[in-house]
């Protein structure tokens, strides 16, 4: 289920930094809510409304911190040991942050599952398709980093997201997807538009996803490419 809390679209494409005021000002609406940030511990921007962390170097980078910290590879069922054992004695978060984390792990579906078993509702945003299709400006040389050309969207990242009819889309982020002449629209200029930059949604008790072909790229490469281009094409 998608929702939002405040006065704006459903389903949006938004400035980054625009949204997240959008959550830290109805946090500081809500001063009584338990937040949590999953996978933000290198750097939460929710700070100082955030109450614990679910990361797997929640120790290693907020050992200072007051907040509670629970370390946990997300993608892995024993990752969340610890935080479900604190839900089951204190009952659920408020309100779950989740934010540039999806794209870089290995099983983001999995870590949609969890979040609505750890909190109430929360707020995710990822990198959009268009962001993920611009060429990234490299601050050294090519040859410095090993590499023969530019690259597209970021090295770490392993999905493009899209966001259909209210279901939260992944695709794998393979080599061949940038070839493909039908996405050639996506390739945004440099510096890319605001409003295409990155996908922000809210959730509330549930968040639908799915997984380009139910998690099978085949059965042949013409099917594959055809996946992605109609695909891509639709949402935002």
């Amino acid at each position: 289920m998608i929702y939002n809390e405040v006065a704006s679209n459903d389903l949006f494409i938004e400035s980054l930094q625009g949204e997240r005021n959008k959550v830290q000002t109805f946090l500081k609406e809500n001063p009584g809510m338990k937040v949590i940030d999953v996978g933000g511990a290198m750097g939460s921007w929710a700070e100082p409304r955030v109450d614990a962390y679910l990361d797997i170097n929640a120790t290693q980078y907020l050992s200072k911190t007051e907040a509670l910290l629970f370390d946990g590879n997300l993608s892995d069922p024993e990752g969340y040991d610890s935080v479900l054992k604190h839900v089951e004695e204190h009952g659920k978060f408020d309100f779950a942050i989740c934010t540039q984390t999806l794209e870089d792990i290995r099983n983001p579906s999995f870590v949609l599952d969890m979040l609505p078993k750890i909190a109430k509702k929360g707020y995710i945003d990822v990198p959009s398709k268009y962001h993920e299709f611009r060429i990234t400006e490299l601050p050294q040389p090519l040859s410095d980093w090993g590499l023969t050309q530019y690259n597209r969207g970021y090295t770490g990242h392993r999905w493009i997201m899209n966001m259909f009819e209210g279901v939260f889309e992944m695709y794998p982020k393979l080599p061949f997807v940038y070839n493909i002449a039908a996405l050639d629209y996506l390739k945004v200029d440099e510096p890319e538009p605001l409003e295409k930059g990155m996908l922000c949604f809210w959730w509330k008790d549930s968040i639908e996803w799915k997984i380009v072909g139910d998690d099978f790229l085949g059965p042949n490469p013409p099917s594959v490419y055809k996946m992605y281009s109609e695909g891509l094409k639709k949402g935002l």
